[in-house]
């Protein structure tokens, strides 16, 4: 029903869910066949997770494995329906008459209420595409004018040309180039290790393997990166360790939209639904070949798994003017978060920007959803 507290697009039916440390899920148990019970396990045996992740779990051959709850299941005449008769409130029954649907369709047909009125909504997030000085979405439309989209926008900044442009600057992936600052043009983040230590390092683009930098430790008086307010930014992060991470951020909520992977994961990943997955060379952070993987939207996160040799690609909002400060991202395994693998993230407000002013953007960025802005 929702991950890190924040809704799913819809509610995603599984039999497993993958919590790395610091994340969060609201889940809804249904029942199965009647007279039957069934137990909620922390299971460490999964797909995303092998015999030498430790970390997260003990001692090899430790028992890792434990029964959380039992469920009981009744039987066939005690089934829980949900009456829809125009009108009607919510009505549950023991016994599934004609026009009504069991409670397990009724849930999976619902949309998720949006519960921040600044962020872009998932799906917008998702079809924003980068901003260039030649094109953006909001150029193409006031220079094409074109028909309904144009004049909803028109009558939404009351005609102002500059609100015009405000927007056009606005609605688009910010690329790091935008910026003369190298802590503003960071885009990519590398989790590597030597033991003891574990480091995270930013550039602002891929580097190539093998890799051969010096790894950098957290350090309390050092900014690491710098985000401006308004800015929509897209980050790569490259797991380069033979180790699983999971990156957190503090204050802010991401979109996960790609993952980079050693092997093909099927239709699924982590719960997502993959939209397409391709088999690509010298892909992956060793230098091997590897699996692109575009996700389907289903919500916000802070809390992400970063499995061994994988690349994740996130999208981030910095449109609440309420976050500007000093905060951290870093590895939520808090061994590895103590031995240096963590940044101090700064951001600002070089604009102003007020409440009104990202409001504005997510009703522009609503009204230009679908092509326009996959563009």
């Amino acid at each position: 029903m929702a991950r890190d507290a924040d809704f799913v697009k819809q509610p995603v039916a599984t039999n497993s869910v993958l919590l790395p440390p610091g994340s969060r899920v609201e889940v809804l148990v249904v029942g199965g066949d009647p007279d039957s019970t069934y137990h909620l396990v922390s299971d460490f045996k999964t797909d995303l997770v092998t015999d030498d992740d430790y970390e997260w779990t003990g001692a090899p051959g430790a028992n890792r494995n434990y029964v959380l709850a039992t469920v009981n299941v009744g039987s066939d005449a005690d089934k829980v329906c949900y009456h829809t008769a125009a009108g009607d409130a919510l009505s549950l029954g023991t016994i599934c008459q004609d026009g009504a649907t069991s409670l397990d369709e009724h849930i999976l047909s619902q949309q998720a209420f949006e519960s921040d009125k600044l962020l872009p909504t998932p799906e917008t997030l998702a079809d924003l595409g980068p901003c260039n000085s030649f094109h953006s979405a909001i150029a193409d439309v006031i220079q094409k004018q074109r028909g309904k989209k144009y004049q909803r926008l028109l009558k939404l900044v009351n005609g102002d040309e500059k609100k015009l442009k405000f927007l056009e600057e606005s609605l688009c992936i910010t690329p790091g180039e935008a910026y003369s600052d190298p802590l503003t043009q960071k885009r990519y983040f590398y989790f590597t290790s030597a033991s003891p230590k574990f480091f995270l390092t930013a550039f602002n683009n891929e580097q190539t393997p093998p890799l051969n930098f010096d790894g950098q430790v957290y350090n309390g008086n050092r900014i690491d990166k710098i985000s401006a307010v308004g800015d929509i930014e897209e980050w790569h992060l490259v797991n380069a360790s033979g180790n699983a991470h999971v990156f957190h951020i503090h204050q802010l909520d991401f979109l996960v939209t790609e993952v980079i992977l050693p092997e093909d994961p099927g239709d699924t990943y982590n719960n997502y639904e993959i939209d397409t997955c391709t088999p690509e060379t010298g892909i992956l952070p060793d230098g091997n070949n590897g699996y692109r993987c575009t996700l389907q939207t289903q919500g916000y996160r802070d809390v992400i798994n970063l499995p061994v040799n994988s690349i994740t690609t996130i999208r981030i909002p910095f449109v609440n003017p309420f976050i500007t400060g000093i905060f951290v991202y870093h590895c939520h395994i808090l061994a590895h978060e103590d031995a240096g693998m963590m940044h101090n993230l700064k951001v600002v407000n070089p604009k102003s920007y007020k409440l009104e002013d990202m409001q504005l953007i997510k009703e522009a960025a609503r009204i230009l959803r679908g092509k326009i802005l996959k563009k």
